[in-house]
């Protein structure tokens, strides 16, 4: 089949930019106090040139892109240094836009000249043209939580002007599902860019069963002339970082305001954001909602993961096991899917809601990204104890006509690119 396309894996693409004026050598820390590495001295050393230069492959004595002139189709060129061995292509997401804010008001501060920043036309309308599938939210999320609905509108237009899509982790998916489905259905139909649900589910045994409803408003929304789907992985359990536990509220003027409202209240809590923060996994869904929301005619399948280090940490099973545990539970064991329904959720369905022409196909003029698997064993391996454990049944994988896995064994070929626009 053709390789999948994961539509929303994380990538940490760092594209931080301020007005020229910042203390390029002072710890990141010093602007985004709530920055956490997996190493406690790496979080308190490492500096912003040290992030530009690492993720950008500029010198570290270059200015960034903002006012050195480097556009960002050049930076993400310049990825391709790193030499994956997947090809990629990134969204413009929120946060990083608010960051780009961030560092002109710290500039400010700092005594440069204030400049007034039109986002929509210096920062989103650039960034789609130099590449970028359209803009991604995650309104659960810091800065997102504080976002309303004029601001998301804005940005999603500017987006969908541009021919890209609005990507949204809902602002709510426990008891605040119905509203944050309508409100991503609402900015869809006022701004007129396509939608897509990420990661959609219901959250929480009062919710369960609430994507009846869910699928319906979609359809409605649909039917109505609003262009929307829906992505969602395979799992009853969701992953996301510890700050999620704590109300949006809590988290409003930083670390010192978060320790002096919660510290007598949740000690336990307290403790684990100020020792560094964890990623945590959540078991929250219900089984009969994972298998309607899957069957739904506008799925498609996403890992939402992220790329693990084999044997660190505990990571959620679906940074390993998201695709073939489709095929190997849902197809073949429960029959949810047929084969050909749950090959098209991984592949042509995402490459053509992100504009993807030459993948997700099979046929002269696609990129020959190719997957060989047994429908017969097919399986996942990773399980939420044992999460670093690879598929089976995959025995080829291709990668723009490269074989990257060989007779099950990655090969270390690095035939991946980075998707920009086109000059």
């Amino acid at each position: 089949m053709p390789a999948s396309v994961d539509s929303i894996a994380s990538a940490a693409l760092a594209m931080l930019a301020d007005s020229g004026r910042l203390a390029f050598d002072a710890p990141v820390t010093t602007y985004l106090p709530s920055l956490q590495m997996s190493d406690p001295a790496v979080t308190r050393e490492v500096t912003v040139r040290d992030i530009v230069a690492h993720r950008t492959g500029l010198a570290r004595g270059e200015p960034v892109w903002m006012t050195s002139g480097v556009p960002p189709a050049e930076i993400v060129r310049r990825l391709r240094y790193f030499r994956p061995s997947w090809s990629f292509r990134s969204q413009f997401g929120y946060s990083n836009i608010m960051y780009i804010v961030a560092g002109e008001v710290l500039a400010s501060a700092a005594g440069s000249a204030p400049r007034t920043i039109d986002v929509r036309g210096q920062v989103v309308a650039p960034g789609m043209r130099d590449g970028a599938f359209g803009v991604s939210t995650g309104l659960i999320y810091i800065p997102g939580t504080y976002s309303n609905l004029d601001e998301v509108l804005a940005l999603a237009g500017e987006a969908g002007r541009a021919g890209g899509i609005y990507t949204s982790h809902l602002r709510g998916e426990g008891l605040g599902l119905l509203e944050g489905v309508a409100e991503a259905l609402e900015i869809g139909r006022r701004a007129r860019v396509p939608v897509v649900l990420t990661h959609h589910k219901a959250v929480g045994p009062r919710m369960w069963g609430q994507s009846v409803t869910t699928l319906r408003m979609v359809d409605s929304a649909r039917a109505a002339g609003t262009d929307v789907m829906v992505d969602q992985y395979p799992y009853t359990a969701a992953s996301t970082t510890f700050d999620v536990i704590l109300p949006p509220w809590a988290l409003a003027g930083g670390r010192d305001s978060l320790r002096a409202r919660l510290e007598a209240v949740v000690p336990l809590v307290i403790e684990g954001y100020f020792n560094g923060g964890a990623a945590v996994v959540l078991h929250l869904m219900d089984e009969g909602d994972v298998r309607r929301i899957m069957a739904h005619p506008t799925t498609m399948i996403a890992s939402d993961g992220r790329l693990s280090v084999p044997g660190n940490g505990v990571p959620h099973p679906r940074n390993y096991g998201t695709f073939p545990r489709v095929l190997g539970e849902y197809v073949r064991a429960q029959r949810v899917l047929t084969l050909e329904e749950a090959v098209r959720k991984m592949t042509a369905m995402p490459a053509a809601r992100l504009g993807l022409t030459d993948r997700g196909c099979l046929r002269v003029g696609c990129a020959a990204d190719v997957v060989v698997f047994d429908p017969a064993t097919v399986r996942d391996r990773a399980t939420f104890l044992a999460p670093h454990q690879y598929r089976e049944g995959i025995p080829w994988v291709f990668v723009n006509g490269v074989a990257v896995v060989a007779d099950g064994v990655p090969t270390g070929a690095t035939a991946g690119e980075a998707g920009v626009s086109a000059p």
